[in-house]
């Protein structure tokens, strides 16, 4: 699979997969295992959204989405590529970079 245009979230892409066919959709990452958070990723067994995922594990090893709708374990949460994001989560980041808590 090769991307043939950079990847913006919240827009389909055409890529060309192995059989040489280009098709046009969304296209995520591999596994987040862990790595890199609070960051953005897609539980990928919940739908067509990104969430921004805490960096702390409850009690159970998973992580919750900032909007708290979502949460998985690390092995369930993959990259966020190409996929629309969460607008409670990042209205939720919007607030917290108001307030002084996060810097991005």
């Amino acid at each position: 699979m090769i991307r043939l245009t950079p990847i913006v979230p919240g827009e389909m892409q055409p890529v060309i997969f192995i059989d040489g066919q280009i098709r046009e959709g969304f296209v995520g990452g591999e596994c987040a295992e862990g790595r890199g958070f609070p960051q953005w990723g897609m539980k990928i067994f919940a739908g067509d959204k990104v969430h921004w995922f805490r960096g702390d594990l409850n009690r159970y090893g998973e992580r919750h989405s900032l909007c708290g709708r979502v949460y998985a374990v690390d092995r369930q949460i993959h990259l966020p590529g190409n996929y629309p994001r969460c607008k409670a989560c990042e209205k939720a980041l919007a607030v917290q970079k108001k307030h002084g808590i996060r810097e991005e």
